[in-house]
């Protein structure tokens, strides 16, 4: 059976230009001469030709479930200072996947996006990854003030656990963890529409490139920009592309990514009204796992796990205080 090019990751134009000389399928590349059209199209659309080539005239890679299960049993997980939700999550919000945090405003979702910025970051002598986080805002959400907040009541506990267990790497790893640190680590990109939410994946790629070490990508919200301006079929495309793209750049390099969701007003059958997340059911299906969050009180909040490959629905409590997100108590 041949193999189409959809199957290949190529820029948009480079694919239609292939299209466009009789290439559609990738054994449709003459390899006799070496490298034949091809390669000419890719080396005028593409800026690392050799890997799309590359990757065009070579048989996918293949793994079995032994090789996934190794690799999800070594990866990190951010924790979000509050046990009850890491101990449903498995330890902890999980990389290489796309966790959805849906709710109605002031339910605690950017709360828990700032917690988690912070928490990446927490060193490796302290059972953390020491990792750095990228924030996509696209509502004007991002707040200093609040990140600050949160930092100090992370360093504080980090503190305390050091003085319990006065450990030397512990004693060297929290001179480097300071509240300018911890804001260094934060990529903060600005988007406001949807075109520029998509550039953001081929941004981070640049910035993995560079160096920097990420492992959290939080995009908050996620259905801000979706929800304006396109027809419904163009906005469940282009919100695919992005959500493909995100979840392809979090398998490659061990990524967590964190997006958040509106909810709206749904008439179930009977005439009774209900919340629900936003962007439609097609979306639910393209994240792995999905907290509903409400708002009990002005401190007390409940996290509902919608959807998660590891627990059935439940819901659990949680807090909000100065210093962030912690158990309820």
């Amino acid at each position: 059976m041949h193999r189409s090019l959809a199957t290949v990751q190529l820029p948009g134009i480079a694919c239609t230009r292939l299209l466009e000389t009789g290439h559609m399928y990738c054994q449709d590349i003459n390899l006799s001469d070496g490298k034949d059209t091809a390669y000419t199209i890719l080396k005028r659309v593409c800026t690392n030709p050799d890997s799309y080539f590359k990757e065009l005239t070579t048989a996918p890679a293949t793994c079995s479930a032994l090789d996934i299960w190794q690799q999800e049993e070594c990866s990190s997980v951010i924790i979000t200072f509050c046990k009850a939700i890491d101990d449903l999550l498995d330890g902890g919000v999980p990389v290489r996947s796309i966790t959805e945090l849906c709710g109605a405003p002031g339910s605690g979702k950017t709360q828990m996006c700032f917690q988690l910025c912070v928490d990446v970051q927490i060193p490796v002598a302290f059972g953390g990854i020491g990792a750095q986080a990228v924030f996509v805002d696209t509502d004007s959400g991002f707040s200093i003030d609040r990140l600050l907040d949160i930092a100090d009541g992370c360093i504080r506990h980090l503190e305390s656990v050091y003085l319990k267990q006065k450990g030397e790497d512990m004693k060297a790893a929290l001179k480097t963890f300071s509240r300018e640190s911890i804001l260094q680590n934060i990529h903060y990109i600005y988007r406001e529409d949807i075109v520029h939410c998509i550039a953001v994946v081929p941004l981070i790629k640049e910035l993995l490139k560079t160096g920097a070490h990420i492992k959290l990508i939080v995009v908050d919200s996620l259905s801000f920009p979706f929800l304006h301006g396109t027809s419904s079929l163009e906005r469940t495309r282009l919100l695919y592309q992005f959500l493909g793209d995100l979840q392809t750049l979090a398998i490659a390099h061990g990524i967590a990514v964190v997006v958040t969701n509106q909810v709206t007003t749904w008439l179930r059958p009977g005439l009774e009204w209900s919340l629900m997340p936003a962007l439609g059911d097609s979306f639910g299906h393209r994240v792995n796992q999905r907290l509903m969050f409400t708002r009990e009180t002005d401190t007390d909040f409940k996290a509902v796990f919608q959807k998660s490959p590891t627990c059935s629905q439940l819901s659990v409590p949680f807090k909000i205080s100065s210093v962030g997100i912690r158990d309820h108590t």
